[in-house]
């Protein structure tokens, strides 16, 4: 992985593939980290608490809403 932020490599991983430690090596390693299928509140702010910058979810007004932005 001491390639991949040159290569712009990224981890898009399910949120139960995500853990304190998972999170860590990925990052020493230099690779962008992204969640997919975020759709309720508990899943978002476990994504949260790790970090987690980009998220992919099935319910984009939720989420802005959960995150107390405008979906206009």
């Amino acid at each position: 992985m001491t390639h991949a932020r040159a290569r712009g490599v990224r981890f898009h991983l399910h949120p139960s593939q995500l853990s304190p430690d998972v999170v860590a090596t990925i990052r020493d390693g230099g690779v962008d980290i992204h969640a997919w299928e975020v759709n309720d509140a508990p899943t978002l702010r476990a994504m949260q608490a790790l970090g987690i910058p980009k998220l992919c979810t099935d319910h984009p007004g939720l989420m802005l809403a959960l995150l107390g932005r405008g979906a206009g």
